[in-house]
């Protein structure tokens, strides 16, 4: 299994752009009870994935649940390429991300 300190090329993308799914995917079933404007009550959108992260964080757990419809729909080459296609080979960077949203 490859580790995040192995060069493999487009690791450091996925990292980056499954880091930029957790931090920023907001899905369009979760938007009940948002104004016009698509934000929520005081006025910041839901981000699907930063609480569930952030207790993550908090329990010390290692273990996040991603929709893989969700990921589909923010990049499905991500999706495909990197998940479904070459989970293993990837799999350190996508812990990485990870990791990355607390930093």
């Amino acid at each position: 299994m490859a580790s995040a300190s192995v060069a493999v090329e487009g690791g450091e993308d996925v990292t980056r752009t499954f880091l930029n799914f957790l931090n920023s995917y907001t899905s369009e079933d979760e938007r009940a009870g948002e104004n016009e404007n698509g934000r929520g009550e005081g006025g910041a959108s839901y981000k699907d994935y930063v609480e569930q992260l952030e207790l993550m964080y908090e329990r010390s757990s290692t273990t996040i649940y991603v929709s893989f419809q969700h990921l589909m729909k923010y990049d499905g080459v991500l999706a495909h390429e990197a998940v479904e296609a070459n989970f293993y080979k990837y799999q350190p960077f996508f812990a990485a991300g990870g990791v990355g949203v607390r930093a």
